[in-house]
């Protein structure tokens, strides 16, 4: 039985699968996935396929290159057209703003995702939409005297809460985590914050908050999800073009999946 293999460019990693253990559609075509992440749009998934007697076929395709077709094709419904519009956006302006944060070199580093879509930004909109996101935190004579939240889009979208008691607490943060029904661990840093992980968000996701539930002096809980994130950076104000396009755009891109999804 043939074997297909397939490699991205940037990361150089390769996924190898046999066509016996690959999903077959109605049409009779296999299908194989290889995840990328959003500043890895523009660069080309080389597919190998084996076959024979060391015979191969190769072709390379990229996110980007799926995004110009499927916006020609006649037969997308406006709500899909929508999506394959923001998922442009959310790889063009999340380059230069995962760029910017982890020293990366943007056609040197990871091909430049030029194609975007300017009028499906709207970030002043943006801005407007996220209120409902806004943590909810009930903290009260509980012990916990601050709630602290990082997001990173680097990969697996992640999320990272952290609570700090207040020095006059006592005892120990007895506390569980739910996230889309799962379980996570709440566990003590080496600084005395009390953490927890949640990692691979799906964009229909970001608006789905991690659910914290606890005691230290009293009871407390905490709701915060990728869009409470997002909510916060423009919540403080100052928010440079970079970085406030990239956020706009992972709400947009959540957006039109969730309306494409129902």
């Amino acid at each position: 039985m043939p074997t297909s293999s397939f490699r991205s460019g940037a990361s150089a990693r390769t996924r190898r699968v046999e066509v016996a253990d690959a999903p077959k559609n109605a049409d009779g075509l296999f299908g194989f996935t290889l995840e990328l992440t959003s500043i890895e749009m523009a660069e080309p998934v080389t597919a190998t396929l084996y076959y024979g007697d060391g015979q191969t076929v190769e072709q390379a395709y990229s996110v980007e290159d799926y995004i110009l077709a499927a916006v020609k094709n006649a037969g997308l419904t406006d709500a899909q057209r929508d999506l394959v519009k923001a998922l442009a956006n959310l790889g063009h302006y999340m380059q230069p703003y995962l760029s910017a944060t982890n020293g990366w070199k943007i056609g040197t580093d990871y091909a430049e995702m030029a194609t975007h879509y300017e009028t499906y930004v709207n970030r002043s909109k943006v801005e407007s939409l996220v209120g409902p996101f806004k943590p909810e935190k009930s903290l009260a004579g509980s012990g916990i005297e601050r709630v602290s939240f990082t997001v990173s889009f680097n990969s697996l979208t992640t999320i990272d809460i952290y609570l700090t008691p207040s020095p006059s607490a006592e005892g120990k943060v007895k506390a569980t985590a739910t996230f889309k029904g799962k379980e996570y661990k709440v566990e003590k840093t080496t600084d005395g914050r009390w953490h927890v992980r949640v990692e691979g968000i799906k964009p229909l996701d970001f608006g789905t908050p991690v659910q914290i539930e606890g005691r230290l002096d009293d009871n407390f809980s905490v709701n915060a999800s990728v869009l409470s994130y997002v909510w916060a950076v423009f919540n403080k104000g100052n928010v440079d073009d970079v970085a406030g396009n990239a956020l706009a755009c992972a709400y947009q891109y959540y957006n039109y999946a969730n309306a494409l999804a129902g």
